[in-house]
């Protein structure tokens, strides 16, 4: 979970909270992008270099609920999203799939080898709010000003990931080298939104 704003360009980031021993029907509550409130007792808090690593005994994850005004988003009608995971680099092998979503809500996924959970093609919808969201999340995190990532796989697409943004008469491309991050947190934020909404862990084993 991200501790500052992971829509900001120049956030670059890991996940800076990792949460254990918590009630896990909390997390059918949770959207990607979601602020949540986190309460419980703090047992420890240490300063390492520039960060600083809080200790919460059994927290409670109270969902905020997720941004009103993205109710109110309009879907562009040329929403175009297409998010390529190639694997891993330097000879490991891991799932390379494609997702497209599309403005209907739509979802195409290509699994294209034995390492996804499930390979060829497969066919699923997704509501008119989750596509609100993920609209929401392209808006306030900028996508397409972002400066900071190549827009083309250069040489050896294995454990690069490419991600894909027609909307509202713009079109961009931003890919993820192999080994390249840490990445933008407000680019990991649309992947983990991306994941979320076409129920790519049915296909696909995301534990990373």
């Amino acid at each position: 979970m991200f501790l500052r704003d992971p829509y900001q360009l120049a956030s670059y980031s890991v996940p800076e909270a990792e949460l254990y021993y918590f009630v896990s029907d909390d997390l059918n509550e949770l959207n990607v992008g979601q602020e949540v409130l986190i309460c419980g007792n703090i047992t420890e808090a240490t300063n390492y270099y520039d960060a600083t690593t809080v200790d919460v005994y059994a927290p409670v994850v109270n969902p905020i609920p997720f941004d009103i005004s993205a109710k109110a988003e309009q879907i562009p009608s040329d929403l175009l999203v297409e998010y390529e995971n190639h694997g891993c680099g330097g000879g490991y092998v891991c799932p390379d799939y494609k997702v497209t979503i599309e403005a209907s809500g739509a979802i195409t996924y290509e699994g294209y080898n034995e390492s996804t959970l499930v390979a060829g093609v497969q066919h699923a919808q997704v509501s008119q709010d989750k596509l609100r969201q993920l609209v929401s999340i392209l808006q306030r995190s900028q996508f397409f000003s972002i400066q900071e990532l190549p827009e083309r796989i250069e040489g050896d697409p294995a454990g690069s990931i490419l991600l894909r943004v027609k909307m509202g008469g713009q079109s961009k491309t931003v890919v993820s080298p192999w080994r390249g991050g840490p990445w933008p947190a407000n680019v990991v934020l649309i992947q983990g939104k991306i994941e979320e909404i076409s129920g790519l862990e049915l296909w696909v084993n995301l534990i990373r």
